[in-house]
C-alpha cells in the first residue's frame, strides 16, 4: 500500500512539474507577443491517508494589477489624442516654412515689398513692373498653396475619422467575442488568461482611439461606455461615420460633415480625446483657425494694397479701366458722395479730354454711366460689360488712354473710393487665401500697374495729368505693406492692429509655437503612458532570464520525480521476484 501510494505521489507531482515546464516555456515564446502576461501554474493539493498529492492545477497570470491597467488606458487615450493633434500640426508647420526662410509666405511677401521698393526709383521701367507683378503673383499662388493645403490636411483627417472608426468597431466586435469565450471557458472551468491578454489588447486599442470607460461584470465580461453611451454591453455596438470625398473652407461642422453616430446620437462634440478626438479638433476647430488666420490676412492685404492702386494711374494709361467687381447691374442703388475724376491722356500723359463728377447726385450706377457718357462722350464710353456685369470706362479715341483720380469719392458701406467700389485698378481679386489671384488686365499687361497719380489739382486739356516719373503710388504701395492695420480676430488671434508683413510673421511663427507645444505634451503624455507601461510589465510580464533559471529548476525537480519513478518501480519488480 505504502509504494502504491508513492507511485501515485510521484506520477502527480511529475504530472505538475511537466505542466510548469510547458508554461514556462509558452512565457517565453510569447514574452514579444503585445500584452502577453507571465503565466504560471496555480497547484491544488490534496491530503489521503497522511499524503498529500498535487490533484489539480489552472493557469493564472501573475500579480496582474488592474489599478495600473486602468491608468494605462486612461494614459493610452491622452497620449494619442496628443500625438494626432502633433503629427499634424509638425506637418503644417514645415510647410509654412520659417518667418526668415527664401521659400515661407514671409519672405514671397518681403519680395513683393522689395520690388516696389526698385520700381520706386524708375517708375517707367517696364522690366521693374513685370518683376513686381510676378513677385505679386508668386504671393497670391503660395497664399492658394497654403489654403489649398490646410483643406487637404482636413480632407486627410476626415477620412482618417472614418478609418478610425471602423478600427474601433472591429476591437469592438473582437472583445465581444472574447466575452463570449470567456463565460464558456468559465462554466467548463478552463483558465481564461490568455484570453483576457487578448481582450486587454483590444481593450488598448479601442482606448487609442476614443475616451473609454469600462467594468468587468460578474460573469467575467466586460462592457465598455463613451460619454456614458454604450460602445459594448450584451453586444457590440456599431458605430457608423462615412467621410467627405471633398470639402473647401466653408464645410464646417455640424452642417458640412455626417454624424459620427452611435445608435442614432451624434458623438461628434463630445468625443475629446483618443485619436479620433484629435482628428475632430484638427478638422474643425485648429485648422478652421489656420483657414481663417490666412483669410484674414489675404482680405487686409487685398482690401490695402488695392485701396492704394486704385488712388493711382498707370503710366501709359491704360485704353480701357475693367472693374474686377462682376455682377454690377444698371438699376443697383449707389449710396455715395464726394467726387472723382476722369481723363483721356495720350502716350505722353498729356491729358485730352477730363471732367470731375459729383456723386451725391446719382441714385443708381445706371445714373453715373449716363452722366460719364453725357459729358466725355465721344471720346468716352462707360458701361457694364457682358457677359459678367464688370463697370468698365473705354477710351475710344486711337492712341489715347483713360486715367481715373477718386478725389473724394466715398462708396457703399465699406466706404471705398469709386475706383476701388468697382475694382478698375485692382492688384488683386478675390476674398480670402483661396481664391486671391492677380488682376488679369495686369497678367496681360504689367505696364498698366498704378505708378503715378493723375493730377488731383486744377487739370485741363494739355496739361500732364500723369507724369512719366511720377512713383507717388509705387511708394504708396510699398508703404502699405508696412504700415498698420486694424484685423478682425481671426482662428486663435484677437482683434489686433498690425501691419501686414509683421501679421504673416506672426501666423507662421504661432503656428510653429502650436507643433512644438503639441510635441511636447506628446513627449509628457508618452513618459506617462510608458511608465504605467513599464510598471505594469515589470510586475506580470516576462523576463526570459527568470523564465530560464526557473526551467533548471523545473529541469531538476522533473529529474528528480523520474528518479523516484524508477526506484519504485525496481522496488515493484523486487517485490514480484519475492513474491514468485
Amino acid at each position: 500500500m505504502a509504494l502504491t501510494s508513492a507511485l501515485h505521489t510521484s506520477f502527480a507531482g511529475i504530472r505538475n512539474t511537466e505542466a510548469k515546464i510547458y508554461t514556462t516555456s509558452s512565457n517565453v515564446t510569447n514574452a514579444d507577443k503585445p500584452g502577453y502576461t507571465r503565466k504560471e501554474i496555480e497547484t491544488n493539493y490534496l491530503s489521503v491517508n497522511g499524503q498529500t498529492v498535487a490533484f489539480s492545477t489552472s493557469l493564472e497570470t501573475v500579480d496582474y494589477n488592474l489599478y495600473l491597467f486602468e491608468n494605462l488606458i486612461e494614459d493610452t487615450t491622452i497620449a494619442s489624442l496628443h500625438d494626432t493633434i502633433s503629427t499634424y500640426m509638425t506637418q503644417y508647420s514645415a510647410q509654412l516654412g520659417t518667418t526668415n526662410g527664401d521659400n515661407s509666405l514671409a519672405s514671397f511677401a518681403d519680395n513683393f515689398a522689395t520690388n516696389l521698393a526698385k520700381l520706386s526709383a524708375t517708375p517707367e521701367d517696364a522690366s521693374l513692373k513685370s518683376n513686381v507683378i510676378d513677385a505679386a503673383e508668386i504671393l497670391a499662388r503660395e497664399l492658394n498653396r497654403v489654403s489649398d493645403s490646410v483643406q487637404e490636411y482636413r480632407l486627410q483627417v476626415d477620412s482618417k475619422i472614418e478609418r478610425s472608426v471602423t478600427e474601433v468597431n472591429n476591437s469592438l466586435q473582437k472583445i465581444a467575442d472574447i466575452n463570449e469565450m470567456i463565460i464558456e471557458a468559465n462554466v467548463a472551468g478552463q483558465s481564461t488568461a490568455n484570453l483576457e491578454d487578448d481582450r486587454r489588447v483590444e481593450l488598448e486599442k479601442v482606448a487609442a482611439f476614443i475616451d473609454i470607460d469600462y467594468f468587468e461584470n460578474n460573469d467575467g465580461e466586460i462592457q465598455i461606455y463613451t460619454n456614458g453611451r454604450p460602445l459594448l454591453d450584451s453586444r457590440a455596438h456599431t458605430i457608423a461615420y462615412a467621410a467627405n470625398t471633398n470639402l473647401d473652407k466653408t464645410t464646417l461642422y455640424p452642417a458640412g460633415f455626417g454624424a459620427i453616430d452611435l445608435d442614432g446620437f451624434d458623438l461628434t462634440p463630445v468625443i475629446s480625446s483618443g485619436k479620433i478626438g484629435g482628428l475632430i479638433d484638427l478638422r474643425d476647430t485648429l485648422l478652421v483657425s489656420e483657414q481663417a488666420k490666412f483669410d484674414e490676412f489675404s482680405s487686409v492685404m487685398i482690401t490695402e494694397v488695392n485701396r492704394v492702386s486704385n488712388q493711382g494711374a498707370s503710366f501709359p494709361a491704360r485704353t480701357a479701366l475693367l472693374g474686377d467687381v462682376v455682377g454690377v447691374a444698371a438699376g443697383d442703388a449707389l449710396a455715395a458722395t464726394g467726387n472723382f475724376r476722369i481723363a483721356t491722356l495720350d502716350a505722353g500723359g498729356v491729358v485730352q479730354n477730363t471732367a470731375d463728377f459729383n456723386m451725391a447726385g446719382y441714385a443708381t450706377v445706371g445714373d453715373m454711366i449716363a452722366d460719364i457718357n453725357a459729358i466725355l462722350g465721344p471720346d468716352v464710353t462707360a458701361s457694364i460689360a457682358a457677359p459678367d456685369g464688370r463697370f468698365q470706362i473705354v477710351a475710344n479715341n486711337a492712341g489715347e488712354g483713360v486715367s481715373m483720380n477718386e478725389l473724394t469719392s466715398d462708396v457703399g458701406p465699406n466706404n471705398l473710393g469709386a475706383s476701388h467700389y468697382f475694382g478698375l485698378n485692382n492688384i488683386f481679386d478675390g476674398t480670402g487665401a483661396d481664391d486671391v489671384v492677380v488682376s488679369q488686365y495686369l497678367l496681360n499687361n504689367p505696364e498698366f500697374l498704378s505708378s503715378g497719380t493723375l493730377t488731383s489739382g486744377a487739370l485741363a486739356i494739355g496739361d500732364v495729368g500723369v507724369a512719366p516719373g511720377d512713383s507717388s503710388t509705387v511708394n504708396n504701395l510699398r508703404d502699405a505693406l508696412t504700415a498698420n492695420f486694424t484685423f478682425n480676430a481671426a482662428g486663435n488671434f484677437a482683434t489686433q492692429t498690425e501691419s501686414i508683413d509683421k501679421y504673416i510673421d506672426k501666423i507662421i511663427s504661432d503656428a510653429a509655437f502650436s507643433a512644438k507645444n503639441a510635441a511636447d505634451k506628446v513627449k509628457i503624455s508618452q513618459s506617462l503612458m510608458n511608465e504605467t507601461k513599464s510598471t505594469l510589465e515589470n510586475l506580470s510580464g516576462v523576463n526570459i532570464d527568470e523564465e530560464m533559471a526557473h526551467l533548471i529548476d523545473l529541469e531538476a525537480k522533473y529529474e528528480a520525480s523520474a528518479t523516484m519513478l524508477a526506484t519504485i518501480q525496481e522496488l515493484f519488480d523486487t517485490l514480484l521476484s519475492a513474491v514468485r
